[in-house]
């Protein structure tokens, strides 16, 4: 027998008369942005920028942005490097093209090309949906990636610049589409979200933040369509937005498989999971994150059940009576897909 959840996410709290409204935190952001545009200093000084120019064409070094926060990172090029490409021999998400050949980008091209045509033909879709799709002139996407300065060892965040790939256009197209399936009673929309849930809670719990580690580079692809395709399809006769069920795959598979893009001067194409600058990357991980976290809450033990849970992305707020009762949820929850590890603080 199905165990049934004691928590279900509360309503927002109404504030109290000392809340601010809305409208009120919008007037106190736009003092300060004008308070910001009149009274501005710059994050450098003339001095940092110029050393920082004189750093730049030392060859040996990588100068970027930190993955979270302000900031400038100084990097030495050959750990820079090896940081990326040890991501990249997964072979199990990436695979090793060698030099990057243009046929790789005409065959992709062609191959969308081919069946944009064919949901033309069939009425599908109509010829200015046909040519706000079509993708001439493609490109590789370009890889980098961004220091995570707030963990040990610096690890690195792969960004995949991805807006010149042949199958960008799609995956634009369909963001709007699948949006309604990339939440539930868990996830937040913004922080404000989070401060009016938390209000309703007890200050003296357990408090804890779970974490997926690279979510993005580990989202089951093939899995997430077909959790995609069951909340839609629910017979052989649905159509959505003029799709049946196997032009609506097909869409999607060519939308998330497959993109190819180069690191170093080396081509490489992802096999599995999402890269962060995909417009698809956040929503199909929030649909996976939505279908793997209900199963998981409804599922565990009353015994370490979180007495308050929600979500955004990729990080997840919970609250338990003490800390012995989130460590077992912790254990609880990395059993729960091989692809996805969490951490907790």
């Amino acid at each position: 027998m199905k165990q049934m959840s004691p928590f279900k996410p509360l309503p927002p709290c109404v504030p109290s008369e000392a809340s601010p409204s809305v409208d009120e935190l919008y007037s106190v952001a736009h003092k300060t942005l004008n308070n910001l545009v009149t009274n501005w200093t710059p994050f450098f000084n003339k001095k940092d920028l110029e050393i920082l120019k004189k750093l730049s064409k030392q060859e040996n070094l990588i100068i970027i942005r930190p993955d979270k926060g302000k900031g400038v990172v100084i990097l030495n090029k050959t750990d820079y490097i090896q940081k990326v490409e040890t991501i990249l021999e997964d072979n199990s998400k990436f695979r090793f093209l060698g030099e990057p050949d243009f046929s790789t980008i005409f065959r992709s091209e062609d191959k969308i090309t081919r069946f944009l045509r064919s949901l033309l033909d069939q009425k599908v879709i109509n010829n200015d949906t046909y040519q706000d799709l079509l993708t001439t002139g493609g490109s590789y996407g370009i890889m980098y990636g961004l220091p995570k300065i707030h963990k040990e060892g610096i690890p690195i965040r792969p960004i995949l610049t991805s807006y010149d790939t042949p199958n960008y256009k799609l995956a634009n197209y369909l963001v709007p589409l699948l949006t309604e399936f990339s939440s539930n009673s868990y996830t937040l929309k913004n922080s404000l979200e989070f401060k009016e849930r938390i209000l309703c809670q007890d200050s003296d719990l357990f408090m804890g933040s779970l974490d997926v580690e690279a979510l993005f580079t580990n989202i089951p692809v093939e899995e997430t369509i077909q959790i995609i395709l069951s909340k839609i399809f629910t017979d052989n006769d649905t159509l959505f937005h003029g799709f049946n069920y196997d032009n609506f795959k097909k869409l999607l598979t060519l939308a998330v498989q497959d993109t190819a893009f180069i690191f170093n001067g080396k081509a490489y194409v992802q096999a599995d999971g999402m890269a962060m600058g995909s417009p698809l990357g956040p929503v199909l991980a929030n649909i996976f994150m939505c279908e793997l976290e209900e199963r998981l809450l409804d599922n565990c033990p009353l015994a370490y059940h979180p007495l308050f849970y929600c979500r955004y992305v990729d990080d997840a707020f919970i609250l338990f009576k003490d800390k012995y009762r989130a460590d077992l949820f912790l254990h609880n929850a990395n059993l729960a897909h091989p692809n996805i590890k969490f951490t907790i603080d």
